[in-house]
C-alpha cells in the first residue's frame, strides 16, 4: 500500500500550535532543534504522518497523529514507529513494514510511505 502527501509550507498559520497537536515528544525535541526552518520541518512531519494515513488505509479522526512517530536513523534515513490504533491497523492489515521518504523544495513538502 502506499501513502503520498504534500504540503505547501505557507499555507501553515501556526507552526508551533501543529507541532503541539500532532507531534510526539521526541519528535518536538528533534523539530525545535531547527530555527530557521522549522515551519519546513512541521510541514515535513504533517506530511509524512498524512502519507502514513493513506497507506494504512486510515480516515482522518481513526487515530491519533501522534501514534505515528518520526524517527531518523544515525545517518539521517527517516523511519517510523507505529503505537496504539496504529499498529494495531498495521497489524490487521499483515503487513510487515513501512518506508519512508521525505522531499522538500522552497515552500512545498513532501512525503511517501510504502507499506507492505
Amino acid at each position: 500500500m502506499i501513502g503520498f502527501d504534500l504540503q505547501e509550507v505557507a499555507k501553515i498559520k501556526d507552526a508551533e500550535k501543529l507541532l503541539q497537536k500532532i507531534a510526539c515528544e521526541s519528535e518536538i525535541a528533534y523539530i525545535q532543534k531547527y530555527k530557521t526552518d522549522f515551519p519546513m520541518h512541521v510541514a515535513s512531519l504533517w506530511s509524512v504522518k498524512e502519507a502514513v494515513f493513506k497507506a494504512l488505509d486510515l480516515q482522518s479522526g481513526q487515530i491519533s497523529y501522534k501514534e505515528i512517530e518520526l524517527c531518523h536513523k544515525k545517518s539521517g534515513t527517516p523511519y517510523v514507529l507505529l503505537h496504539g490504533q496504529a499498529k494495531a491497523q498495521f497489524k490487521r492489515l499483515n503487513l510487515k513494514k513501512i518506508e519512508i521518504s521525505i522531499s522538500h523544495q522552497q515552500n512545498i513538502v513532501g512525503a511517501v510511505a510504502i507499506a507492505d
